[in-house]
């Protein structure tokens, strides 16, 4: 999955139109007047009978019950950040779906913002920041040890305070 050659790509919570604008299709909802993704995925839009416009998300491939291998890269969200550890949820690995949300963790020492120089937690991640990450261990209760040590990996798209999203080009 190539986030930064497709814009058609979103993510949940991603703004995509106005109400006023658009009807509201599959993998969508509405936040006061805005429509937004519910699912990571594929941004379409169509008419219907009545000639009005509608936006909906579809995935790419269908869920699976694919489980990440080490050595993987996979597509996270954060859940919470904590003074030790990152807390994330598995989106998608090899472009798959995943079918239930799976448990990641990314401890102090797998964070780098350049060669060699650990990050601070709280000013690398927020809650709700989408990540590309590196599969190093699957530990207790099928949880996922990972890093985001290397230049393709790390925050690719997180929320600004107003709720919208910003891209990592």
């Amino acid at each position: 999955m190539n986030f930064e050659d497709d814009d058609d790509i979103v993510i949940p919570g991603e703004f995509l139109g106005l109400q006023a604008e658009y009807i509201n299709g599959n993998n969508t909802y509405l936040l006061k007047d805005e429509i937004r993704s519910s699912i990571l995925g594929q941004k379409i839009i169509n008419k219907n009978n009545d000639k009005k416009t509608i936006i909906s998300v579809y995935n790419l491939k269908p869920p699976s019950l694919y489980l990440p291998k080490i050595g993987d890269i996979v597509i996270c969200k954060v859940q919470r950040v904590s003074f030790h550890m990152i807390y994330c949820y598995i989106l998608s690995s090899h472009n798959i779906f995943t079918k239930n949300a799976l448990k990641g963790f990314i401890l102090k020492s797998d964070i780098h913002i350049n060669e060699g120089e650990l990050g601070d937690n709280f000013i690398c991640f927020k809650q709700g920041d989408i990540i590309k990450a590196k599969v190093l261990s699957i530990g207790q209760y099928s949880s996922y040890k990972l890093s985001t040590v290397g230049s393709e990996l790390g925050v690719i798209a997180a929320f600004n305070q107003k709720g919208n999203i910003k891209k990592n080009k």
